[in-house]
């Protein structure tokens, strides 16, 4: 479904109608033919649907009270479309997307809607990979925040050419509160991606913050590393 903005004229349009894509990039709007992509079934995408499927399930299961206090807190809970405009999500939609975030990080769903809390954020010191040692550090400025898990998101080896990781970025690890500032991902990357590749190829990263409380996200940070010999 496309988003449109209208003013005199529309000013502002993303997503698909018919057969076109409609969206924004620095050289301003445009529109391009749709390309179904293929559906490869890869196993993130199956564990993503199985998730999405438990959490619809469990909102079946809960109580009228339960299911009526995520209806009821969806003005607490904000979104911004692709065009800027505020809107909100169902009951539904609510308790999936912030219980979703809760389970990346292995804590139990909230059965009833929590009040909003503030979500801290972390900063990233330095990020090292290494071709010649096989491994993946990313060192924050300090620990973990409190009541705050982190999700981290990486690509595989890609060419020092590429400068956006696209669609390619993957959940590899999370670490929960007071997790100390160095954050190890050699064991996970090897296992998810194979081998850290050449010297000079970049891997990205993505790490977003989790409130342990409510499931509400943080801002994120996106950035790449240039692998090291």
């Amino acid at each position: 479904m496309a988003s449109i903005k209208f003013g005199n004229v529309v000013v502002d349009m993303r997503g698909k109608i018919s057969g076109n894509v409609y969206s924004k990039n620095k050289g301003g709007a445009y529109s391009r033919v749709r390309v179904v992509p293929s559906n490869p079934q890869t196993s993130y995408q199956s564990s993503v649907r199985a998730d999405f499927t438990a959490l619809s399930q469990e909102w079946r299961g809960l109580t009228e009270a339960q299911r009526t206090s995520w209806i009821q807190a969806v003005g607490n809970y904000g979104r911004v479309n692709r065009v800027g405009d505020s809107h909100n999500l169902s009951g539904n939609s609510l308790y999936v997307s912030l219980n979703k975030n809760l389970a990346d990080v292995g804590i139990s769903s909230n059965p009833s809607a929590p009040a909003p809390e503030s979500v801290d954020t972390v900063e990233v010191s330095t990020a090292v990979a290494d071709v010649t040692l096989q491994t993946l550090v990313i060192t924050l400025t300090g620990a973990v925040p409190a009541n705050t898990s982190i999700k981290v998101f990486l690509t595989d080896t890609l060419s020092a050419g590429i400068n956006s990781p696209g669609t390619k970025l993957r959940m590899v690890q999370t670490f929960p509160a007071a997790q100390a500032a160095a954050l190890s991902l050699t064991t996970n990357y090897l296992a998810k991606y194979g081998t850290i590749g050449a010297a000079g190829s970049k891997i990205f990263y993505e790490i977003v913050t989790v409130n342990e409380t409510t499931g509400q996200l943080g801002a994120s940070i996106k950035a790449a590393i240039v692998i090291t010999a």
